[in-house]
């Protein structure tokens, strides 16, 4: 008998997290990117009509965890997967419940958060099951790609290795001027990071 997906102990362990209603952090790191993992593994192997809307829903849930601890890499691939699991759901079982247009716009965001990206895999699922609708979300969310510009150096394994060390830091020193500290803590690690005040120097703050 298939295992259910959302018996599996990290995805359980991550919406037990979830009810806290606390922003996640770079102390929820580990389980995080565990839920991913099998999250990721589920997506091979887990084919029932329930599992997939279980990952559908937790996939998105994921991808809101990664965008609040800053990690905005891995949202945009559990955004990517909420789409293509909609649109796996829909040729499976022919079941359209899971709409579309959210999460794809939240994928082509959070995928054009440091690079242009056109999306032509996304594209690809939207036409086929958004028809005639697809194009105003994907222009929408296209014209709106990037409002502030932020360093790609965060997609960095270099950076993504560090990351936790320095929000810790940043966590028990709680400085004035966060950016500057964030930066100065980088730099001693070898890793130059600009500021979102230094990428968007036309911005106030």
């Amino acid at each position: 008998m298939e295992k259910a997906f959302s018996s599996d102990r990290a995805v359980s362990l991550f919406n037990i997290r979830m009810l806290s209603g606390e922003p996640f952090s770079w102390k929820d790191s580990d389980l995080v990117y565990e839920a991913f993992e099998s999250l990721s593994d589920a997506v091979c192997t887990n084919v029932s009509e329930e599992s997939i809307e279980d990952m559908i829903r937790f996939s998105e849930s994921l991808g809101i965890a990664f965008e609040q601890m800053g990690r905005i890499k891995s949202s945009a691939e559990c955004f990517t997967i909420q789409v293509e699991l909609i649109a796996r759901n829909k040729k499976l079982y022919g079941d359209d419940s899971m709409q579309m247009a959210g999460p794809l716009f939240r994928a082509i965001q959070s995928r054009n958060h440091y690079h242009d990206d056109d999306c032509p895999d996304l594209m690809k699922y939207a036409e086929e099951y958004m028809e005639d609708a697809f194009e105003e979300v994907f222009q929408s969310a296209l014209s709106s790609r990037r409002v502030l510009r932020f360093d790609p150096v965060e997609c960095s394994d270099a950076y993504l290795s560090v990351i936790n060390d320095v929000e810790k830091i940043l966590d028990e020193e709680k400085p004035a001027r966060i950016w500057d500290r964030k930066k100065e803590l980088l730099d001693e690690r070898g890793i130059h990071w600009r500021t979102p005040a230094e990428m968007n120097p036309n911005v106030r703050f």
